[in-house]
């Protein structure tokens, strides 16, 4: 009997998304298969690596001699305070330029129209230029124009998209969650007070959104500055481990329902 389609979605966080890194390095250890991936945000940076062909270790060894500031390219601050050149030549360079149809698993990123506040989902052509759009949070970076919209970060009205990996066909859709969640966060410069602002919008929308998932990996990343990775990286590629062995069991029950 055929195993059912498993689809990953990997939710917003700025770095706290590494934690998807330390999912993926357990699923693959452990046999999990992932045949399908969408991604907002850091979840769409992560994923795009990943489809491209970079494994788990091979990120991990990226994060461990990243240094986050040399991708923080000041921009007059008129649409953004970084204008995300330098963020989107790091995507292409872990993409090696690979477009989504040269992707090794179905993959799919996910951004917000600006003018609109629809979900825009973008599967065609090069994936560091829709990452480039994923990632683009309001007010930090400069928004990304496209195909006529104005595109900013997608968790904005999706923070982690378990109903675009059901519409690319998963049978079994397992979110990572590592957005806010409410805990009370102290602030220390305009980028927190942007970031926290957008970390509550995120979690307001989310409340009140239906999600498709059927189950939710919430790595306990809280704590962790979402603006700066500084030395706490691997640290937080590892939570993501700790949580993903702790759901193996249910993720192998559901497998074993749906065959």
């Amino acid at each position: 009997m055929p195993l059912p389609k498993i689809g990953l979605a990997l939710g917003s966080g700025a770095f706290r998304g590494l934690a998807h890194i330390g999912v993926l390095d357990v699923f693959e250890k452990e046999g999990i298969p992932v045949d399908i991936i969408a991604g907002t945000s850091i979840g769409s940076l992560i994923g795009a690596a990943y489809v491209s062909g970079l494994s788990p270790a091979e990120m991990e060894k990226c994060v461990s001699g990243l240094n986050e500031i040399q991708y923080y390219d000041i921009s007059v601050p008129r649409r953004g305070i970084l204008a995300g050149k330098r963020v989107q030549k790091l995507v292409e360079e872990l993409t090696e330029g690979k477009t989504f149809a040269q992707a090794r698993l179905p993959f799919a990123a996910v951004a917000c129209d600006f003018e609109t506040m629809e979900v825009v989902t973008l599967s065609e052509g090069p994936m560091h230029e829709a990452v480039r759009a994923s990632v683009s949070i309001p007010a930090v970076f400069v928004p990304v124009e496209m195909n006529g919209r104005v595109l900013v970060d997608g968790g904005i009205v999706n923070r982690v998209p378990a109903d675009v990996c059901r519409s690319m066909g998963a049978d079994i859709v397992i979110g990572v969650d590592v957005g806010y969640r409410g805990q009370r966060v102290k602030t220390h410069n305009i980028i927190d007070q942007v970031l926290h602002a957008y970390d509550i919008l995120e979690w307001q929308v989310a409340e009140h959104r239906v999600s498709e998932a059927d189950m939710m990996i919430t790595p306990d990343v809280l704590d962790m500055d979402p603006a700066r990775m500084g030395s706490r990286g691997l640290e937080c590629i590892e939570r993501g481990r700790t949580v993903a062995r702790e759901a193996l069991a249910e993720v192998r029950r559901l497998i074993t329902e749906r065959m």
